[in-house]
């Protein structure tokens, strides 16, 4: 019996079983059933992913419990909580031979009462009418029997007083009861209104647990056990049957006879209701030595019967994906707070009446202070969304964030809603990002999928719950400013907390479409307060009811109000009004709240759960606290005072009493797959923690919460106190959600930076993790180890430097892998072990190595089957060190502070940003300018900090550097857009350059024109002042314009030429770049800049040049070439290095400028790089680009790593001997490199061709011969070379002007050569020896890419961006095949048995086609960008592919499944497999790596 999606059972995926029996008769059978099937059963649950739960409350109950008289009621209520939470199984009675307690009824309806008291002896009535006394504020008036306390002193301190107390009150009970019995044989009660003076607590446990429920056949099962001839003289005996004084209590026998034989067995069959008759009495009761095989088979019954029910759940229940599990949860979230929501009828109608209207265009904010009710507001909103049949065409998606750990975060709030969103309107979910920034992007896009037959509604409650990673909460970036038509969007806030609400005024939203939630009006409490009594059946008197709205109106809080209720609703009528105290405001009636559990239920059990419950943010689940607190020693000390128990645990009953006190006040709700217990309101939260938590106890609760999830409890008490152990699964299919999600937080509150290092650097708990769908939860957590080790140690704190330098390596990887392992979390192992030598996350590799080999490691977390290996890696981290993501569009501009401390970007999408160096978190948004934001400077000045900003929107922007706040605007600073400024060296004045051409300066402080210089005949691009001097201003455009310009004359003093005009077929089309359309690109010089000490000037242009020019003369002092169009550069602090990026490229160079060398080069963006520049402390290079994104480099990493990457450019092409020895590998830099296979270094560098860029590129080709002992290259200087392979001698060489080849091949007898290049619609066939062209195989419309031979030499193929593969007849050339696909072919290669044929192309796929039919037999997705080249295994099993999303992949033909991937530094361009070896492979890289890949299998 599995409910449906929106039953809470389903998302609380719990068995929870009331376990009910008497006391004394029953334990050892308790005792067992934990043991032997409740405990394995635990583990099976969790094998899937479901919490198990037991409630018994007979074990450790304490005497003092049933001094109010409420143990029935509590008992029945867990018994009614069971059933409505249980999957399966929700109760188990255990019955011997004893009745058990029959207690006095707590309640007496009034005319029953008085009735029955006018048939008591006198005596009897006097004592009756002592104990029980009439309450009127039930609306059926009763009579309530007083606590034990009034008259005995059950709590006493000694003993000796409690016994005799004790004593007394039970022969007060024991008269009243039998009065009563006897009273209702005189009257005309039914029988059912009998059964409350005759009935003990166990037979109406089994009442409402078996009898009457309609479901029993499919929760419940009884164990009927009996002993035969029982001894009643032995004292042993009362433990086994009731006692009447000196005599068995024969009525009690027959009541049990009665519930066992009539009752039971028409209810349960056979295989619910397990029979033991005829156990044999002795002198020690039921003990395992005489009755064990009763306890076995009693055990394996209920077990198996148990096992039975929960394969059916599992079979049934099947898998809840996450998003339709956050959907119901925020779906029962909302019901409860609709249940008895009453007014604020105008708000929910201009609610409604924005819903309603037109086209809002704009957001709708709801705000008030922290207890006005907006949760309920919103949660009506929906319900009248729901049940409105008019509304049918809305789509009604909402949140409450804070209430589960997918809404307390702006990654995880956005990812859920992209999801939900995405399911309404039928849009796959695959290619949803991960990334916040990527999710605010996907996020707003997703609403436009809104339309009139289906229209959105979106309902985002309390945005202050938010968590600030990211900066969502104080950004809210997620929110549109502009809704689509057919959407509406409503959020809520706090005025004050947060800072959400001041951020959505700044949005510019009209004051109309804010809406402020006020206080009730004190008219309203009455109406509002007799509406709640009466739900629960009761009233006030008329001076209880004027007490508490009085107490209302002096803080008409709809939270104070409902305080107040839960207070008041317990009164009875006789309690006087000095008894009735209310205090004054809601952390008051809290503060009154906590006081009162605290006397009846002990402070130091009160103080350890609301503290655990005050810093869990995501609840604590109740074997949790069971847990956890059976391991505080003081506690137990407490708790366990007067009674011990047969296990040193806390007894789960005074859990059970304190849950119920906390009434509604402590919900429960779904968290990773369990039910977890949390406080209803943040004021509570606050509350808890001021009152429980100082500094000290704060951080022991982080501390106790880390322990436990880490199985340090499991290790100190797990067998003595049965702690739960703590692994990272509990199976293959069930991850440890719990420990996942709360251990690194809970040592990172609690300052263990040790053991949060420990945790982070644990590849199992990585993979594990990320198996979680929690990789970027593991990021965020390592950050704030890194922010807060740097701060412990700054202020002084004892943190070794080694725990910083792993958080900081860990850190480093988890920045550059989490996109990768969040994908693909078994690739975990793989990416750590390819990490350098020596690091973190290589150290952690080799541990978990070490452990998969002596089976140590988890035994749940998979183990990848195989691994590729970087042979070849280097020695060094990667120079990458983190992306600054978030913006919408195109980023432009990027500066460091004077500190470098913060990275200031500026974009296209009208924002700046400012981001913490170190961390990468977002610390500022500068918000104001109407047009993409072209460029960002900071002042010099150290007196008069400020923040200059340029737009498209003509104005110039001066910001508060410490609050980011707008102090001043120089509007229509130009006439067209604005592209660059620059601060003069003492940070007074700026200079401008716009598309009008002109040349402005202005004052800081006034913002006044000082000076316009012209003479620019082309548009301006780029300005730059010179940092030592304030006369020197240098300037470029289009049009090869480069001026530096007098600043006192006005004029230009010098031209400075050595640029040119080139057409550059690499460069894109000119509306990639906003506002720029008017530029002469072929003319276009983008960036020029001064050194820092003023004595050079560099400029980078669209003719692929770097120069670097002496300032005062304009000599030319180096020129570097880029790949391609040159857009940015900078100088590094000591002035010795130049950084250039290239747009298209998109990579950044290092250039030493005294040595005209290049130093390094730095790829990764998947867009053009628009600007550059180093940090003030020379160690980081900052970069942007169109794809969004702002890259930091570590710039000494950078320069290391070119001397290990080999080739300092690009490598275009690798490829084997046929006996797999060598191989060779060809670059921009114009070297082709022979390398040893067995030693993996280069032997020979071949640097024959000339160092001309003809087309940007070096040398793009090369290919080894069958005897392998030729190589042939084609380079940028248009020729194919042949030379040897041992010695690097030129044999001949072919000119090819104007054909660049891109692809060489020699025939089987090396004496021909088949090319393809760039300029030629052909596979041009060669006589190398001869330099003559044998045959040019013809009918591409666009020059090809790739060509071979067939294996059996008897087909030349060729594939071309003219989306074909074509192959031709090896002796004649004749046409014999066309492939078409939809996109570019950029490569087509033949199986080595010839069957197949694989091809790659720009639409993302690979395909393999039999070459017989020439159809295609699969196609292979995954690759997320171009895949440029392909190959086959040497057995013909596989196909690996390379692409420039920076990854080779490798795939089972057969099963037609990728089985291997392994991510690069930067796109991919070439590819070999071994022919001898098949698990070796060869890749080259935009970035001038040569990858030398071995795939291995794991042990």
């Amino acid at each position: 019996m599995v409910p449906d999606v929106m039953d809470p059972k389903l998302i609380h995926k719990t068995v929870r079983i009331f376990l009910s029996s008497t006391f004394t008769d029953t334990k050892l059978d308790r005792n067992m059933m934990m043991q032997r099937v409740f405990e394995p059963i635990r583990n099976m649950c969790r094998e899937h992913g479901i919490a198990f739960e037991v409630v018994d409350l007979r074990w450790g109950i304490r005497q003092q419990a049933t001094s109010d008289h409420r143990t029935l009621q509590i008992s029945l209520e867990e018994v009614r909580r069971c059933q409505d939470a249980s999957l399966g199984m929700a109760f188990i009675a255990i019955l011997g031979d004893k009745y058990g307690w029959r207690p006095l009824p707590p309640v007496i309806p009034h005319q029953e009462f008085e009735t029955l008291l006018s048939n008591l002896e006198d005596g009897d009535r006097e004592l009756v009418r002592n104990w029980y006394r009439r309450d009127d504020n039930a609306l059926e008036p009763c009579y309530l029997l007083q606590p034990i306390t009034q008259q005995f002193n059950v709590c006493a301190t000694t003993k000796e007083e409690r016994d005799d107390a004790w004593n007394k009150w039970s022969s007060v009970e024991q008269t009243i009861s039998r009065g009563l019995k006897e009273a209702i044989e005189k009257v005309a009660l039914s029988e059912k209104e009998k059964k409350k003076y005759i009935t003990s607590i166990t037979a109406q446990e089994v009442e409402v647990g078996i009898l009457f429920d309609p479901f029993e056949a499919d929760r419940a099962l009884a164990i009927d056990r009996r002993i035969n001839d029982i001894d009643t003289q032995s004292k042993l005996a009362r433990r086994y049957i009731n006692y009447k004084g000196q005599h068995v209590d024969e009525e009690s026998m027959e009541l049990m006879k009665k519930l066992k034989e009539e009752e039971l067995s028409k209810k349960l069959g056979t295989d619910r209701l397990f029979v033991f008759r005829d156990l044999k009495w002795q002198e020690d009761g039921i003990t395992m030595k005489f009755h064990g095989d009763y306890i076995d088979e009693m055990c394996e019954n209920v077990k198996s019967v148990l096992e039975n029910n929960l394969k059916d759940i599992i079979k049934d229940l099947g898998t809840l994906d996450r998003v339709e599990e956050e959907v119901a949860r925020h779906k029962l979230f909302c019901h409860e707070r609709t249940i008895h929501f009453i007014g604020r009828a105008n708000i929910l109608s201009a609610i409604h009446k924005y819903i309603d209207g037109e086209d809002p265009m704009m957001p709708l904010v709801v705000y008030g202070e922290s207890g006005v009710g907006k949760t309920s507001l919103v949660s009506k909103v929906v319900h009248d969304i729901q049940n409105n049949d008019v509304r049918s065409n809305l789509a009604i998606v909402y949140r409450f964030c804070g209430t589960s750990s997918h809404s307390s975060t702006g990654r995880g709030l956005l990812l859920s809603l992209c999801q939900q969103i995405s399911r309404i309107y039928g849009i796959a979910e695959g290619t949803i990002p991960q990334t916040y920034s990527g999710l605010v992007e996907e996020f707003i896009k997703i609403l436009n999928n809104a339309c009139k037959k289906l229209q959105l509604v979106i309902l985002i409650d309390a945005l202050d719950q938010l968590s600030d990673e990211n900066g969502a909460r104080r950004f809210l970036e997620f929110i549109p400013r502009r809704i689509p038509r057919y959407v509406r969007f409503i959020v809520t806030t706090l005025p004050e907390s947060g800072g959400c609400l001041e951020r959505l005024k700044a949005f510019g939203l009209p004051t109309s479409h804010f809406i402020q939630i006020k206080r009730l009006d004190p008219s309203d409490g009455p109406a509002i307060l007799d509406a709640r009594l009466k739900s629960v059946g009761r009233t006030l008197t008329n001076e209880q009811r004027d007490m508490v709205l009085s107490a209302f109106n002096s803080c008409t809080l709809p939270l104070y109000l409902q305080l107040a209720f839960q207070r008041c609703r317990e009164w009875p009528s006789y309690k006087g009004l000095e008894k009735c105290k209310l205090e004054v405001d809601v952390p008051g009636m809290i503060n009154a709240f906590y006081e009162s559990l605290e006397h009846y239920h002990g402070k130091l059990l009160v103080q350890r759960v609301l503290g655990l419950l005050a810093v869990s943010s995501e609840g604590i689940n109740p074997d949790e606290f069971l847990d956890i607190l059976s391991c505080d020693d003081e506690l137990l000390d407490d708790v366990l005072e007067w009674h011990k128990p047969p296990q040193r645990r806390l007894p789960p009953v005074l859990l059970v009493r304190l849950r119920h006190d906390l009434g509604n006040f402590l919900v429960q709700r779904g968290a990773q797959g369990a039910i977890v217990l949390s406080l209803y309101h943040r004021q509570f939260i606050e509350v808890a923690q001021n009152r429980y938590l100082d500094e000290n106890s704060l951080k022991a609760t982080f501390l106790t919460l880390g322990k436990f999830f880490a199985g340090d409890y499991y290790t100190l008490f797990g067998k003595d106190r049965a702690i739960s152990a703590q692994p990272l699964a509990y199976s293959p299919k069930a991850l440890n959600m719990r420990k996942l999600s709360q251990l690194a937080s809970s040592f990172l509150n609690a300052r263990e930076y040790k053991r949060l290092r420990d945790i982070l650097c644990d590849l199992s708990f990585v993979q594990a993790k990320c198996m979680a769908g929690m990789a970027y939860d593991l990021l965020s957590e390592c950050s704030k180890g890194v922010a807060e080790v740097h701060a412990a140690k700054h202020q002084e704190d004892v943190v070794d430097d080694s725990v910083i330098s792993d958080f900081e390596d860990m850190l480093g990887f988890l920045r550059r892998e989490t996109h990768i392992i969040s994908k693909a979390p078994l690739l975990t192992y793989q990416q750590m072990q390819n990490a350098p030598v020596g690091t973190t996350p290589e150290r952690a590799a080799r541990r978990w190595r070490e452990q998969v080999r002596g089976a140590t490691q988890d035994d749940h977390i998979p183990v990848p089957p195989a691994w590729i290996e970087f042979i070849n890696k280097p020695s060094e981290t990667e120079a990458y060190k983190q992306q600054l993501s978030g913006h919408q569009k195109t980023v432009l501009s990027v500066t460091f502070s004077n500190d470098g401390d913060v990275i200031y970007s500026a974009s296209a999408d009208c924002t700046v940003r400012a981001w913490d160096r170190h961390t990468g978190d977002l610390k500022g948004q500068l918000e104001g300018h109407n047009g993409a934001v072209t460029c960002v400077r900071y002042s010099p000045s150290s007196s008069n900090q400020c923040i200059a900003t340029a737009s498209g929107d003509k104005s110039i922007h001066i910001w508060s550097p410490r609050t980011y706040q707008l102090q001043r605007v120089i509007e229509n600073a130009h006439e067209q857009w604005i592209n660059c400024i620059a601060f003069s060296p003492k940070g007074d004045k700026l200079v401008s350059s716009s598309l009008d051409k002109q040349i402005k300066i202005w004052e800081v402080e006034s913002g006044k024109e000082v000076a316009t210089l012209s003479g620019h005949k082309g548009h301006t691009v780029f300005c730059d002042w010179s940092p030592v001097d304030e006369n020197k201003i240098a300037t470029c455009g289009d049009n090869l314009e480069l001026f530096i310009w007098d600043v006192n004359e006005k004029s230009v003093q010098c031209k400075l030429t050595g640029h040119e005009i080139k057409d550059n077929v690499n460069f894109p089309a000119s509306d990639r770049l906003e506002g720029h359309k008017v530029i002469d690109y072929k003319s276009a010089i983008w960036c020029v800049r001064f050194s820092h000490n003023g004595k050079m000037l560099a400029s980078a242009a669209v003719d692929s040049n770097a120069v670097v020019y002496q300032s005062n003369t304009g000599d030319i002092i180096a020129t570097f070439g880029l790949p391609n169009d040159a857009s940015a550069v900078a100088f590094s602090p000591d002035d010795k290095i130049l950084v250039a990026s290239s747009s298209s490229h998109m990579t950044v160079h290092l250039y030493h400028i005294e040595k005209k060398e290049t130093l390094a080069l730095l790829g990764g963006h998947s867009g053009w790089v628009m600007d550059v520049v180093f940090s003030p402390d020379s160690k980081l290079i900052a970069s942007v680009s169109d794809d969004k994104s702002v890259r930091v480099w570590d710039a000494m990493a950078a320069e290391k790593l070119s001397t290990m990457r080999f080739h300092s450019e690009r490598c275009w092409s690798v490829s084997y001997s046929p006996d797999g020895k060598w191989l060779a590998s060809a670059s921009d830099d114009f070297k082709v490199c022979i390398w040893n296979t067995e030693t993996f270094r280069p032997t020979i560098i071949y640097e024959g061709h000339d160092k001309k860029r003809t087309f940007s590129c070096g040398v793009r080709a090369c290919t080894i011969s069958n005897n392998g002992e030729l190589v042939a290259s084609g380079g940028d200087d248009l020729t194919i070379r042949v030379w040897t392979r041992d010695k690097g001698e030129t044999k001949s060489v072919i000119l090819c002007d104007p054909f660049l080849p891109w692809c060489l091949r020699f025939s089987k007898d090396d004496k021909r050569i088949i090319a393809v290049g760039e300029f030629s619609q052909s596979v041009q066939v060669w006589d190398w020896e001869n330099q003559s062209k044998l045959m040019e195989l013809g009918g591409f419309d666009r020059f090809c890419q790739y060509t071979e031979f067939s294996p059996d030499e008897e087909k030349i193929l060729g594939s071309s961006i003219d989306n074909t593969a074509r192959t031709y007849g090896a002796l004649d050339g004749t046409l014999l095949h066309t492939i078409e696909q939809p996109d570019w072919i950029t490569c087509a290669s033949f199986s080595h048995d010839g069957k197949l044929l694989v091809t790659c192309s720009r639409d993302l796929l690979v395909r393999i086609r039999d070459t017989e039919t020439n159809k295609v037999t699969c196609e292979l997705p995954g690759h997320e960008s171009e895949v440029r080249i392909v190959c086959f295994s040497p057995d013909d099993r596989y196909v690996a592919s390379a692409a420039l999303d920076q990854s080779v992949r490798i795939w089972d033909i057969e099963k037609q499944e990728q089985v291997h991937v392994f991510h690069t530094v930067s796109g991919v361009w070439a590819l070999a497999w071994n022919p001898k070896h098949a698990n070796l492979l060869a890749a080259g890289d935009a970035v001038g790596y040569v990858y030398c890949l071995r795939i291995n299998e794991i042990q």
